[in-house]
């Protein structure tokens, strides 16, 4: 995995805007926003099975071009959010190469299945009381 990084940090670009902040219109001119882009189709350091994982993850800013973006814009220091662009880059490759796991089935132990069976039974006679009650009533 860190292989991976390593090639993927020299196909990474990182941009600075100005950050928006409500009211701030004059306090923050300074280019501090961080954007991180990379170029998922392109990409030489991740096979075509990595590529369409990256592509299917829910929440992440592809566009049409499939073009990764990050913005950043937390802290009031551009190296700040650089560094926490590329630290959610790193998490959120982390999570989508990472391997699925194979679900081992597993059967219902007998001993859980004859306990819901007895509660079965329980409920069945109360309401069967209940019921001979309403009659005796009427």
């Amino acid at each position: 995995m860190k292989a991976i990084e390593r090639i993927i940090e020299k196909e990474i670009v990182m941009t600075s805007k100005t950050s928006w902040w409500p009211g701030w219109q004059h306090a923050n001119t300074s280019n501090t926003k961080a954007i991180l882009s990379f170029d998922v189709e392109k990409s030489k350091s991740l096979t075509e099975e990595q590529k369409e994982k990256l592509k299917k993850i829910n929440g992440v800013k592809v566009n049409k071009n499939w073009i990764l973006k990050i913005e950043n814009w937390e802290e009031r220091f551009l190296p700040f959010n650089k560094s926490n662009a590329k630290d959610h880059f790193r998490k959120l490759l982390i999570s989508a190469l990472e391997e699925d796991k194979v679900r081992v089935p597993t059967k219902v132990p007998r001993s859980v299945k004859e306990e819901r069976l007895k509660n079965k039974r329980k409920v069945t006679e109360k309401k069967k009381h209940r019921s001979n009650a309403i009659k005796y009533y009427e």
